[in-house]
């Protein structure tokens, strides 16, 4: 029987990523090594078929797999990763062997045009403005790749880019706000009402 050892946490990565991930990874302690980057295709997206292969073979090497990171509008070409299939291959293929790990959305460029998607009528706050909401032309792909954010588990946006809000308006955004705790820290000299919502206590 031959024991093979873990090689450490793995986070996959596009080749197209910011370099705040592998930064963000040495912070945590994961290591910028085990930042795997992805090859992308011919249209510059993450390679879902090498994506699939490099989770099979750290399943194969025991080694942890703690996300996967599409990027929806890279900061270079404006190019959207295939979210919908990550997540197909994660809830799908990988789930029902009890394999687990987040997928996390770097939206940081692309993410604020998720807010022209919405039509018009559907919204009654926006049915007070006289003019309707734009709408933002996009590919059929393009469109999909957005309509399935509410699937990941964690995604940023940055409006003080494609929305041109003051500098550093920006947002992490938890599917489950339970994740939130796993990075907190209390400020210990700031009174809060423990009535407050957990979520708006401004000590954590």
């Amino acid at each position: 029987m031959t024991l093979v050892l873990s090689c450490g946490n793995v986070i996959f990565v596009p080749g197209s990523q910011h370099y705040s991930l592998p930064k963000g990874a040495a912070i945590l302690g994961i290591g910028a090594d085990n930042m795997k980057s992805i090859p992308l295709d011919i249209y510059g997206r993450m390679d879902s078929d090498k994506l699939e292969a490099a989770i099979d073979a750290a399943i194969d090497a025991n080694q942890p797999i703690v996300a996967v990171v599409a990027v929806i509008g890279s900061t270079e070409e404006g190019t959207v990763d295939p979210l919908e299939k990550i997540l197909e291959l994660r809830d799908q293929k990988y789930r029902s062997k009890d394999i687990e790990f987040a997928v996390h959305v770097d939206a940081a460029w692309g993410g604020y045009f998720a807010s022209l998607l919405r039509d018009a009528s559907s919204d009654g706050a926006r049915q007070r403005f006289s003019t309707p909401a734009p709408v933002l032309p996009m590919s059929t792909y393009v469109t999909t790749q957005y309509e399935n954010l509410g699937r990941a588990d964690t995604i940023t946006v940055d409006p003080h880019k494609t929305g041109y809000l003051p500098y550093p308006a920006g947002a992490l955004c938890y599917r489950n706000i339970a994740m939130r705790s796993l990075i907190a820290f209390e400020a210990p000299y700031i009174n809060s009402d423990p009535s407050e919502k957990e979520e708006l206590i401004l000590g954590t």
